[in-house]
């Protein structure tokens, strides 16, 4: 009788001791992946520090030169790991700021969040959380749309195992669009969708050249949001171009007037991503320590 009171008692510990690590499992990745997650309310208002840029003309180059060498670029790319990095007010809705003074739990005004992305074609991707503002570090997510792609993992930091995650109910979530196939197929769905685009000029990031491709967000654009609008050659899933179709229409929410692209001259990769609305910075996207055809499948 002792020894079946202690084996039961066990095996209610060990079931207690896995809910225990699935709700945290689920906590954690709610965190990880919504953009959406609250804070306990910003004392001040925050804003993304505005870069001040050396400009200067771009001789000898049309935005359909680059856009055609970057497409070629990344559809030649096999495999990339790179860091990436975001920054995105929370607290601007169309031209003007949006009121939060008088909520209970306010979300944080800028989210921030930096990784190192491992990816390959057609669409493996691994990011590990560097650091953020919204998600616990170091933990992993990995989508593999070879095996599912209605599906993806995260494993938290000292987690014994992944959860898997309906890729439907994480929509709101921006980590697996940060891929340049994305980046590419975004821009070129703005360049035909009817918006006015030029050449800037080119300046300097990271000790790098870049062409500065701005588009001047139009209205018109936004009723055509549907994926088959997307570069279909880029091996992107359906799923995730759901996700890029969502946010196109989110930037129509947030009043997104412009987005500057600051691509690389001797790569045509995209290494900044700067969105304004009106005359706010809402949203800057970085890639650096790029690194091309160095990843393995047994790495995913």
């Amino acid at each position: 009788m002792y020894i079946d009171h202690c084996l039961k008692e066990g095996v209610n510990m060990t079931k207690d001791l896995f809910f225990k690590l699935f709700v945290v499992s689920l906590v954690g990745i709610s965190l990880l992946c919504s953009t959406e997650c609250f804070s306990a309310g910003s004392k001040k208002s925050q804003k993304i520090k505005k870069y001040t840029y050396n400009i200067k003309p771009a001789v000898g180059m049309s935005v359909e030169d680059i856009l055609l060498k970057t497409k070629d670029s990344v559809v030649k790319m096999k495999s990339s790991s790179y860091k990436a990095s975001m920054e995105s007010r929370t607290d601007l809705q169309g031209n003007g700021r949006k009121d939060t003074k008088n909520d209970k739990v306010n979300p944080p005004d800028v989210e921030q969040f930096e990784v190192n992305i491992k990816f390959m074609k057609p669409y493996l991707f691994q990011a590990r959380l560097i650091r953020s503002n919204f998600g616990p570090e170091g933990a992993v997510m990995t989508y593999r749309p070879d095996k599912d792609n209605s599906v993806f993992h995260v494993k938290m930091n000292k987690m014994p195992f992944a959860v898997k995650r309906k890729l439907e109910k994480e929509k709101s979530g921006k980590l697996l669009v940060m891929t340049f196939s994305v980046a590419l197929s975004t821009l070129s769905y703005y360049a035909t969708a009817g918006n006015a685009i030029s050449i800037l000029g080119t300046t300097e990031i990271g000790k790098n050249k870049c062409y500065i491709v701005r588009i001047n967000v139009g209205k018109q654009s936004k009723y055509s949001l549907n994926k088959n609008s997307l570069s279909g050659d880029l091996g992107i899933p359906d799923p995730i171009k759901e996700i890029v179709i969502d946010n196109i229409g989110k930037r129509f929410e947030n009043g997104i007037t412009r987005i500057d692209y600051f691509i690389k001259a001797d790569g045509f990769l995209p290494v900044l991503i700067e969105e304004y609305a009106g005359d706010e910075l809402h949203t800057r996207v970085k890639f650096e320590d790029i690194k091309l055809n160095n990843i393995k499948m047994d790495e995913f």
